[in-house]
This record gives C-alpha cells, structure tokens and sequence, in this order.
C-alpha cells in the first residue's frame, strides 16, 4: 500500500487486527497494521496478513512492534502444560484459542478437556450439550430419548401413540376409522354430525337451522332438471338461476333485509328462532314455466297449500311463504335479472314482518304493504315491485308494469305529502290487496318509515296490538271487528288513526327534500 489515505489505513488496520497475528506496524497516522513481517528491506517492509501481502513503506512506520502469532502464543502456552492437565487447564486454553478466532484448536483443545473429565460441564456447554438423565447429550439426542421414555411410561399404563399423542388401542382403532366421541359414546363422522344437528343435504352437511330451505331448492333443482347456484348466510339460503355471482347478489341484499327487519322489529340479529328457527329460501328461476314447476313443487311439500293454490300462484311473478319456512320464489319472466334482486327483498319484508310475533293471523294490508315497500327502499334505496293485484292504481290510471320502474316511488309519496295531495290515512286502513291503490301503498311506506325511525316504541306496541286483535283471515271483513282492532291499535300508538295525517305531515315537514 505505497498510497492511499488515512481512512483506507485504518480500515485495513482493523481487518488486520482481527487476524490475531502479533507484529505490529504503528503508523504515523495513528493507524496499525497486524500480521507477520515476512521481508524487510531499506525503504519498506511487507507484512503477510489474512487479506494478502502488504508492502508498507518506512516513511509511513513510526515504529515496529514484533511479537509470536496467535498460533504461536498457542502453542507455546499448550506445551507448558503438564501432561496430567486438568479439564479445566484445557478449557480455559480453549477459550484463549477463541479469542484468538483459533477455531479448530478450540475444538481440538475441548476434546482434550472432555477426555479428560467427560462429565466437565463448561466444556459441555460450549459444545452445546444438555444434560438428561445424569448424560450429556446433544439436544437432538435428549429429544429423542425423552420421547422413548415416554412411550415407554405410556406403554406401561396401556397406551400407544397417535398423531402427536397417546391413547387407547381401542380408541386409535376408532380414531383410525374417524370415529368422533360424542356423548360419551363413538359416533362415526357422519353420525356424529346428525347428532349435532347436521343433516346432508345435496352432498353437503348443512345445519339443521339450513335444512329445509336448502332441500326445497336442492330437490326441485333434481325434479326439474333445472341448475341452480347457491349462496348460504346466516339467516338466508339463496337459490339463483343466474349463477354464483347472482346468487352471491341475491344473498347479499337478502341478509341486509334481515338486519334491517331484526332491527325495526327489535330482533336479535344473530337468533332465527323469531322467524321460525329455519333460515328461509330465496329462490330466483328464469321463465314462467320454471316458476310454475317450482309452484306446484312447494305445494306438494308445503301442507298448508294445495294444487289449486299452486295453480293460482304459478300465473303471477312470484309467492312467498313464511310458515314453518321463511321462502321468497321469483320469476324474471320478461324483467332485467336485477328486478329479482329487489321482487325478492319485498318478499322478505313480508316474510320478516308476518313471522315476527307470529299468531297465525295475517296483517293488515297496509301494513303488509308499506312495510314490504319500506325495506325494499331502505335496503336498495329503489322500489321495483308492488304486489298490487289492480292492473290499474289510483285517479292517475297508471299501470303496473310503470309503476315498477319508478325508482323515485318513496321520494315521490313525501313530495305528495308535502304539497298536500297524498291520499288520508284513513281509507287507507280499510283496503285489501285488490282495492289499494299504488299512492296508498307509497303513503304506507313512508308511514312505517316515520313509525320506525321515530315512534319504534308505539310502533312495536301497534304490531302486537294487531296481532292480538286482528280478526283471523286470509283477507279479513273490513267491518266492525277490523275497525276496533285498527282502534286499539292506534291507542296502543298513542295517535288516534285520525291524527295520523296530522302527524306525518308534521314529520315529512322537517326531512330534508329529496335531491332532484
């Protein structure tokens, strides 16, 4: 190194330091060189280091400071050793060969020392061995032999292993065959999944709270010859015509449903048991002809139907069914497929509402209705469906098939309300499916609306007063037992029905306008 800096200096000073070699080149620049001086001439000496031979010049050395190598030193202080050495004589030597980066002379010198007093305990430990059972070992080989002295404890009280632990021979012959243990008892796999409760359905084990929704659409799916993708949730099992990606829609918007009904009904989001303990189907088929099939399908599974109802139904779009098994069955027909995302929520909203305190008795139809229509729009932000039966709604003569694209359906009723051209309430409370008119059932949607969001007690206090008040019937009579039900109904509110315009009005008043 006849040029170059100080900081190169340095660097190789110490990468030469750690070689362990004892002659020393002092610079005038503070730096120092380790190694052995291997020539020395007039104007320069060469030093041999573990990086190569190193030629310094004088001019650079301010001193020389010579002295034996490691290896050396090593040697010298090994061959003053008595011959009897201790193990600890040879051990601390070991450590001096460490020090000085000697690596095969400490493993030659711990060898001696281990020779010496094979049960030394640094030498030992230097080697990285663990003392069991009175030995030194390594720990590969204390492992090894804590496990046969396992197995053979185990052995003694009768046990034998099996995947990581130790039984029973009867219970590896079990567990061999993939028995479970249930109950105090050997199940195999599939017995044991009845007994919790599973059953298999369509090749898959589902719960039973998933049973009858999924073999309704499993078996009509086999009977019909038909393709259906499913999508199960929590509380829904939907069934699509359309593939996984429909199906998986389907499911979406169906769970929200629930969650918006659990909570305007004050039911627990996570518990089936108010809508029957089955999770319900909704079900999506393509033409009129599927839907027909799957209609007369239900009734012969469904004992609370007939061949006549099926009959009846398979001419519309679509049913639902809330008893014993929530279900919603859609036909496209004609419509865009997303049309039977939203024809399935309203179903739902029907569903929830009719199972939510059931009793056996139906509803009233604007409540039926305004509800439906409600979650429809809360959960979609759109009304595609109205189960009107009328072909023809109210003085505007507008028809069905129009009245199912009016997106704006909900924000249209608050306009109406607002300028004071929505029909009254009280008529309203006396119409049935056939006699509603599409304004009536809109004003009934942002009712439920209000009620919900700002009278939820009297709310809940006037569902259970039609429950417990509401003649039984499929379309009740709207006469004098009808009326005292609305009328203990509205008391249970704590709004006579003919302040209820007065109220709504007061209500729509303070809501922000609908952006146009």
């Amino acid at each position: 190194m006849r040029r170059g800096g100080a900081f190169a200096g340095l660097l190789l000073a110490l990468l030469c330091g750690a070689s362990s070699r004892a002659d020393t080149l002092h610079l005038k620049d503070g730096a120092k060189l380790e190694g052995k001086i291997v020539a020395e001439e007039k104007g320069s000496v060469t030093l041999e280091t573990p990086l190569g031979r190193m030629v310094i010049e004088r001019s650079r050395i301010a001193r020389v400071e010579k002295g034996p190598t490691a290896a050396e030193e090593l040697a010298a202080r090994e061959k003053a050793l008595p011959a009897d050495a201790s193990a600890d004589a040879l051990f601390e030597l070991a450590e001096f060969a460490k020090a000085k980066g000697l690596r095969r002379d400490r493993e030659r010198l711990l060898d001696r020392a281990l020779a010496r007093d094979p049960d030394h305990e640094p030498a030992n430990l230097a080697r990285g061995r663990v003392r069991h059972a009175g030995r030194w070992m390594t720990p590969a080989e204390r492992d090894a032999a804590a496990k046969r002295e396992e197995e053979a404890a185990m052995a003694a009280r009768g046990l034998v292993p099996f995947e990581g632990r130790f039984v029973t021979p009867e219970e590896k012959e079990h567990l061999e065959r993939g028995d479970v243990w249930l109950d105090g008892r050997w199940l195999s796999a599939d017995d044991a999944r009845r007994a919790q409760g599973f059953e298999q359905v369509g090749g898959e084990w589902v719960a039973a709270s998933e049973v009858l929704a999924r073999r309704r659409a499993v078996d009509f799916a086999k009977e019909a010859s038909r393709t259906l993708a499913l999508a199960a949730g929590a509380h829904v099992v939907a069934a699509s015509a359309f593939g996984k990606e429909h199906a998986a829609a389907l499911l979406d918007a169906s769970e929200k449903s629930f969650d918006v009904a659990a909570a305007a009904l004050r039911e627990s989001k996570d518990d089936l048991a108010w809508i029957g303990g089955h999770k319900s189907l909704a079900l999506v088929v393509d033409a009129r002809d599927d839907f027909g099939l799957f209609a007369r399908f239900f009734a012969r599974h469904e004992k609370k139907v007939d061949a006549r109802w099926a009959e009846g139904v398979a001419k519309v779009d679509g049913f639902y069914w809330w008893d014993p098994t929530g279900t919603s069955a859609t036909c496209r027909g004609a419509r865009h497929v997303d049309d039977t995302v939203a024809h399935t929520v309203h179903h739902l909203g029907h569903v929830f509402l009719n199972r939510h305190g059931y009793n056996w008795k139906f509803l009233p139809t604007w409540l039926d209705e305004g509800f439906a229509a409600w979650l429809e729009h809360r959960v979609l932000a759109r009304n595609a469906i109205s189960c009107i039966s009328s072909r023809r709604y109210g003085a505007s003569g507008v028809r069905k098939e129009e009245l199912v694209s009016r997106d704006k359906w909900f924000d249209d009723a608050l306009r109406a309300i607002r300028e004071g051209k929505d029909p009254p309430f009280a008529p309203i409370l006396k119409r049935d499916l056939s006699t509603i008119t599409g304004e009536e059932v809109a004003k009934a949607m942002v009712a439920v609306d209000w009620l919900v969001e700002q009278r939820s007690d009297g709310f809940l206090a006037l569902l259970a007063a039609l429950r417990e008040q509401w003649p039984k019937g499929i379309v009740p009579a709207l006469g004098a037992e009808a009326t005292a039900a609305h009328a203990k109904a509205f008391a249970a509110l704590g709004i006579p029905a003919e302040r209820i315009d007065e109220q709504l009005r007061a209500a729509v008043a303070t809501r922000a306008p609908p952006r146009k």
